[in-house]
């Protein structure tokens, strides 16, 4: 009998297992896996059978039956690690090393999944607080068990009873957008319709890596392009990876599937940072609860295999402008507030392009929302009061604004000076003293003109009255002097 080459298992490795037996005598034992992590499979293959041993002198004897569905694998791709003697059985020809062992364990498995090879036992979908699992009744022999963190690893034993511990790490993932007027990346961020937006999505990499896909679904944005992506900070080659847009099972705008290669480079705490672009569309949510991009990763080819959702928050903002005028009551002297429709406004903000400052004009589109900037005032959208005095502003970043008005209302005189309207990057929105306005509503007064005298109206008729009054009181004043001479 040959003895099967003794090896030790690392946490970072992915390595071969053991299931052995106490003696010769020994028809089965059992496989117990500590340490379970939730949600996971465990698949147990039996790669090679165990005829017979002596474990006093660590000699152990393996044999691979033709009709066995492993025996391809031994003769084929597990050649390079496994040899036959002149008895046909078994033994470790390859190299002895971890990397080696780990090679060789997922070619195994790789193996098993390709050939549709049923394994000998299953642990399904591992419950919350279920730390290890006994697989009772197991034929002795050589066994790699499988999960959906990675394979599995335990050292040789001596007894029918192998233990196995789960050392391999589920991998996370953590996401934060770029706030523009900060370039600080955090949670959230606000944004106008149109805006390039900026994300990270960090893949902290757990041991036993494999089948890494990072799957994203946007909500009021689009999608535009895989800016880079690094590993601890060095740029990752394009071809370590593939970006999908199209026929996603899942429904989210875009995957990042990883290659196998660049996988099983990966180590425990490996940072992995996708960068990428979206832009705010027309569909986005103005205020409110904003806008959430959602980001998760899957890390096996076992179904439902993935990390806990990371998310962010884009928001749009708007206000509002409110158009009226105030008047004395007649009966009461009270003071009314009437709604003036037909006011005529353009929004314009100040920008600084290579150390030039100008104005830039809004444009909207034909629903309502905002579209872009121009430097033409000509171009600008002409904002108008509706019947009740009011029209809104949305889909605009946080920042300072100007309200113009171009026309006032018939019978009301143009504002002389423009409005400042300052939106807070909590969506709150104050005048240029900082004065939050009440319901993100910007109240604009228009004051009357003055009432001036004209041909054929009331200021004419007055001055023909008053001519009448002091020409007929000359007439009396001389008819008066001649009276008195007279009579002197």
């Amino acid at each position: 009998m040959k003895k099967m080459k003794k090896f030790a298992c690392l946490i970072l490795a992915v390595v071969m297992v053991f299931a052995l037996a106490a003696s010769a005598s020994a028809e089965n034992g059992s496989i117990t896996i500590n340490n379970l992590v939730p949600g996971q499979v465990y698949n147990a293959y039996r790669v090679l059978d165990l005829e017979s041993y002596k474990a006093e002198f660590g000699a152990y004897a393996y044999k691979v039956d033709s009709a066995s569905p492993w025996y391809g694998f031994v003769t084929g791709v597990g050649a390079t690690s496994l040899g036959f003697d002149a008895q046909g059985y078994v033994h470790w020809i390859g190299e002895e090393s971890d990397a080696a062992y780990a090679a060789f364990a997922k070619e195994a498995v790789a193996y098993a999944k390709a050939n549709s090879i049923q394994p000998d036992a299953t642990v399904d979908s591992v419950t919350e607080g279920q730390t290890s699992v006994v697989l009772n009744d197991m034929p002795l022999g050589y066994y790699v068990i499988d999960s959906s963190l990675g394979t599995l690893c335990i050292l040789n034993t001596t007894n029918p009873d192998a233990t196995v511990e789960e050392k391999n790490i589920a991998p996370t993932v953590d996401k934060e957008v770029m706030e523009d007027s900060t370039e600080v990346y955090g949670k959230t961020n606000d944004a106008e319709l149109g805006e390039t937006v900026y994300y990270q999505t960090t893949i902290t990499a757990g041991a036993g890596a494999q089948k890494y896909t990072l799957h994203d679904n946007l909500t009021g944005l689009s999608f535009v392009e895989v800016t880079g992506i690094t590993l601890n900070g060095d740029a990752v080659a394009s071809d370590a990876y593939t970006v999908n847009t199209e026929n996603l099972a899942d429904d989210c705008d875009f995957e990042v599937a990883f290659s196998d290669s660049f996988c099983d480079s990966l180590a425990v705490g490996d940072e992995i940072v996708v960068s990428y672009t979206a832009t705010v569309n027309e569909d986005a949510v103005i205020a409110g609860d904003g806008n959430p991009n959602e980001t998760w990763l899957s890390y096996s080819e076992m179904p439902n295999t993935t990390t806990e959702i990371a998310s962010t928050i884009t928001y749009v903002w708007d206000f509002n402008v409110v158009k009226y005028t105030t008047y004395l009551c007649t009966e009461d002297n009270c003071i009314k507030e009437a709604l003036l429709p037909g006011a005529e406004f353009v929004i314009y903000r100040e920008y600084t392009d290579l150390g030039v400052t100008g104005l830039e004009y809004a444009v909207m589109a034909a629903n309502g929302r905002f579209s872009h900037w121009t430097r033409n005032e000509e171009e600008a959208t002409t904002m108008i009061s509706d019947e009740n005095g009011t029209f809104a502003v949305p889909g605009l970043d946080s920042g300072a604004y100007w309200l113009k008005e171009t026309k006032a209302p018939q019978g009301y005189n143009k504002l002389t000076e423009p409005i400042k309207v300052i939106i807070k990057n909590n969506g709150n929105v104050t005048d240029g003293n900082e004065i939050v306005q009440a319901h993100k509503t910007i109240r604009v007064e228009n004051k009357t003109g003055a009432l001036l005298p004209a041909t054929g109206g009331m200021g004419t008729t007055l001055f023909y009255v008053l001519g009448g009054v002091l020409v007929l009181a000359a007439v009396v004043l001389l008819v008066t002097r001649k009276r008195m001479s007279v009579e002197g």
